[in-house]
């Protein structure tokens, strides 16, 4: 085995003697030192065992190693672990712990044993574990006490060896470390026991527990602290309170912490707001933790969930605090009528304050010409019987009489003795002013709905019952005596608008909507015929989440109906009348760019074969005036390609004309047609060159003019054979799928068009880099946009075909 260059032995190993005299060699005590910090570190025993047996396989030169563990009930020992032995037998293998073996012998012995021979050896017989593998030589050692043996350690030889004392002094030292790693590590084992017991009491406790040390660290909690927080143990311990509980729960309890840091034991109630789980109401008690000097290094935690204790006072304390806040006097009296108790509003109704008027009788409070009402009210009570909303006078302080409204009821005890009596009384002087002002209001609001012509409608959903006033009735033609319901209400709406008034009712009675209920719908009257617009408004009243009424406004806007159609009808007009305007001055545009074209074009490519014939007329006479005629036939060739070339230039300029004209009228022209127009125009063409036309399939049905769709196609192929390359001229046309138009590309293999030519080709009088010794106009592309353009269609040059040129056409589907 590798050693390392001089490591510092850990501890002594047994068999080492100190002052100059070792008797085991360096690279042992190497790896004794080696296998010592091993067991330092390791807490599991297997992987020690392996490096263990390796060590003393590789140290003693031995193919055999093995640890043998002593088995409950002391009879066995089994090959807990090995080295070199053949699979299988290791934790499976095993051996008797009596003196018939070697192990056994081992253990009786309670030292090293030595076997140079075993088949010769008379202290104990071979086991079939030694004898079945070739065992000749070998050692044996206990590990542990002898007192208290864990096992056995052995290395064996399938050759003769002779062990020297080194040699034992080897194995005794690697079973002692094995020993000591052994005890310690059963030891924690142990340890973790008794926590894991301790852990299991502590989590059993419905208290929450936890500790921290005096950085306020938890560094302990039970299972209910986790629980209460929905954490798992390893997010609760190592994290501060602050950063556990949060902010707002801290703030309350960062005193009180601060005092058991301190030394100070506390105990506290709180509601706490924690950052994980809900808000608790809690009871805390932090005890300090001390060292053995006496010194805080740390607080436990106890804490119990005191909510449903708080819960259940809530109660008593919300009743109490409604008394006291009630807009009505509630008076607590005994069954003498001796005042017990007495709220703000009993203060402010009557005058007295409470310290004026606990303990004395209530009948300060009745007039004199209704003391005998208080004998009557005491007598219904003693019975055990309540006195039901009884109206009455009763007299303030200052001797003012109050209209009230009482109602007394009496109170029991746990055991249903009777204690006393409660009496709320209610000022009916706000009620009574409320009654007039209510009249006053409905009043302004009768006033009101009729100056506005406003109907009103209530709808009680729960019972399915409607209230219309006149107005409303009037517009649905119902007579004052009819009933109506929402179903005679639907009766009354115009079918087409059933749909969107029931959405709108239903999303009126959905509480999540807020109840708001708007819709403009139809009614027609069942008296006169007229149909009218209504435009409705309402606001439904919930009970616990469940719709219960409904109460709106309708008025009839037929009139501002009519009006917004006209309004409409009038936008309409106006927005046609605005695009023919926007059209005509689009056309007035392009009219005086194109007489700009038409000028520039007969200024510059009329004139020049018109300056030409004149020329070459004024030549013919002189030579006629001459009586020379020889010059007279290049003349006349001249004179005739002057008046070809014009004549070609006014069939283009009036093809141009006839694509710009948007008065004619579309129809379904089948393309197939077209194209045989375009081929007979120029069959001379074709003829004269050879080029041959050839079509794809079928050609798409288009919406078009006839005459400038032939015109079209008759422009292309003579551009194509125009252009011709070296070949014979080949014109391929298809037919392509696109969703959204009818495209068609047209393909040639001519010279083909450079790419930066291929928008610049479209523009009037304008011509490509390649129609150099070729005559044109530049005029035959630019009017094949324009057609397309003026069906709305589009003409481009694509990468289609390689020599050659595509145009791609898409007319609108």
């Amino acid at each position: 085995m590798p050693s390392e260059p001089h490591p510092p032995p850990l501890s002594a190993p047994a068999g080492y003697r100190p002052g100059g005299d070792p008797t085991m060699p360096y690279d042992r005590i190497v790896a004794i030192a080696r296998l010592g910090r091993s067991a330092l570190r390791t807490g599991v025993l297997a992987p020690l065992f392996e490096e263990a047996l390796e060590t003393l396989r590789q140290v003693l030169d031995v193919e055999l190693a093995k640890i043998l563990e002593l088995q409950p009930g002391g009879e066995s020992l089994l090959l807990t672990a090995g080295a070199g032995w053949p699979p299988g037998l290791v934790g499976s293998a095993a051996v008797s712990s009596g003196c018939g073996s070697q192990a056994g012998y081992t253990l009786g012995r309670r030292g090293a044993v030595v076997v140079e021979n075993l088949a010769e050896d008379e202290r104990f017989q071979g086991p079939p574990l030694l004898t079945e593998n070739g065992v000749v030589s070998g050692m044996s050692v206990i590990i542990g006490s002898d007192r208290d043996p864990w096992g056995v350690l052995g290395v064996h030889s399938r050759q003769h060896r002779a062990f020297t004392p080194d040699d034992v002094h080897f194995l005794e030292a690697v079973a002692n470390i094995l020993s000591e790693a052994i005890g310690r590590v059963r030891n924690e084992g142990e340890l973790r026991d008794r926590e894991h017991r301790l852990q299991l009491v502590t989590d059993a406790i419905p208290v929450l527990i936890a500790y921290c040390d005096r950085g306020e660290v938890y560094r302990y909690c039970n299972a209910r602290y986790t629980e209460w927080f929905g954490l798992g143990q390893e997010e609760v311990v190592g994290r501060t309170v602050a950063e556990l509980v949060g902010p707002e729960a801290y703030a309350t309890v960062e005193a009180p912490i601060g005092r058991v840091l301190s030394g100070e034991p506390v105990s506290f109630e709180a509601h706490l707001p924690y950052r994980h789980g809900p808000p608790r109401d809690v009871q805390v008690d932090y005890m300090p933790h001390r060292s053995a000097g006496g010194e805080v290094v740390g607080f436990y935690a106890m804490i119990v969930d005191i909510s449903e204790r708080v819960r259940a006072e809530a109660p008593r304390a919300w009743l109490a605090s409604i008394v006291e806040h009630s807009h009505d006097a509630i008076i607590g009296k005994d069954l003498d009528g001796r005042i017990t108790s007495w709220n703000a509003a009993a203060e402010r109704m009557y005058g007295y304050r409470p310290e004026e008027v606990v303990g004395r009788s209530i009948d300060l409070l009745f007039p004199d010409d209704h003391k005998d009402e208080l004998d009557s009210i005491l007598a219904t009570i003693r019975r055990g019987e309540a006195v039901h909303a009884r109206e009455t006078i009763r007299v303030r302080k200052d001797g003012q009489r109050v209209e009230v409204i009482v109602t007394v009821s009496p109170i029991r005890g746990p055991g249903g003795q009777l204690l006393g009596a409660s009496a709320v009384a209610h000022d009916l002087s706000v009620f009574r002013r409320a009654e007039r002002a209510m009249r006053e209001s409905e009043e302004r609001l009768h006033v009101a709905t009729e100056a506005a012509e406003i109907g009103i409608f209530d709808w009680d959903i729960s019972r399915n019952e409607i209230r219309w006033d006149n107005r409303t009735r009037s517009i649905w033609g119902v007579a004052e005596d009819e009933d109506v319901d929402y179903e005679r209400f639907l009766a009354g709406v115009e079918a087409e608008d059933l749909a969107a008034l029931g959405a709108a009712v239903d999303r009126s009675l959905d509480p999540c909507g807020g109840g708001r209920f708007h819709a403009e719908y139809r009614v027609r009257n069942d008296r006169d015929g007229i149909v009218r617009w209504i435009a409705a408004t309402g606001q439904v009243s919930f009970v616990a989440e469940h719709p219960q009424r409904m109460v709106g406004t309708v008025q009839d806007i037929s009139a501002h109906k009519r009006a917004e159609r006209q309004r409409e009808e009038w936008a309409e007009r106006l927005a046609t009348q605005l695009e023919l305007t926007r059209k005509t001055e689009r056309e007035l545009r392009r009219s005086n760019r194109d007489l700009e074209e038409f000028t520039g074009i007969v200024t510059h490519d009329l004139i020049n074969p018109l300056g030409s014939a004149m020329f070459t007329v004024e030549l013919m006479r002189e030579s006629l005036s001459s009586g020379d005629s020889a010059p007279l036939e290049k003349q006349v060739e001249v004179l005739h390609g002057a008046l070809r070339q014009m004549d070609q230039l006014v069939k283009e300029l009036h093809s141009q004309a006839m694509s710009r004209r948007n008065d004619e009228e579309l129809e379904d022209i089948a393309l197939d047609a077209v194209l045989a127009d375009a081929r007979r125009n120029t069959s001379h063409l074709i003829g004269e060159h050879g080029a041959r036309v050839e079509v794809d399939g079928g050609l798409p049905t288009v919406r078009g003019n006839p005459v400038l769709l032939v015109q079209l196609f008759t422009n292309l192929i003579d551009n194509a054979v125009k252009y011709r390359a070296d070949e014979v001229p080949l014109i391929r046309i298809e037919s392509a799928d696109d969703p959204d138009w009818h495209l068609l590309r047209v393909a040639d293999n001519g010279r083909g068009v450079q790419p930066e030519d291929r928008e610049k080709i479209f523009q009037p009088a304008t011509r490509g880099s390649n129609a150099s010794g070729t005559p044109g106009s530049g005029l035959g592309l630019a009017f094949c946009r324009r057609i397309m353009e003026s069906h709305d269609g589009t003409i481009s040059v694509t990468d289609g075909s390689d020599p050659g040129t595509t145009f791609e056409l898409r007319f609108p589907r």
